[in-house]
């Protein structure tokens, strides 16, 4: 799940069916898209997601339409972001991605 940091009665939540958004803090639901995958919500301009395969996505409209920017290099276990909007992806193998350019590129910050 990942919550509008501009308004947080808006959320966003990652199902097997693809996304849900809710507008009223989770009373009620309704589809929003058909991407899969983990979320992060740095700044109220854009909505990461990260499917799969690590392909990396960027809405730019709240989670209406989804451009894809890049790829992690591998199947995602965990993705965060910092205040000051760097985006983190963990790979299942237990490496550590990071991006300072809004996702388009990533690098590695730690393998195991």
């Amino acid at each position: 799940m990942a919550v509008d940091p501009s308004d947080p009665e808006r959320i966003v939540a990652a199902t097997e069916r693809g996304l849900g958004l809710s507008e009223d803090d989770g009373e009620s639901w309704r589809p929003l898209a058909r991407e899969l995958g983990l979320l992060v919500w740095p700044d109220a301009q854009r909505l990461f997601l990260i499917d799969g395969a690590g392909d990396v996505r960027v809405s730019e409209d709240r989670g209406e339409n989804w451009r894809r920017l890049g790829s992690i290099g591998g199947q995602p276990a965990a993705f965060a972001t910092t205040d000051g909007g760097e985006l983190y992806g963990a790979l299942i193998d237990g490496t550590i991605m990071s991006s300072s350019d809004g996702g388009e590129s990533w690098d590695v910050r730690s393998s195991q």
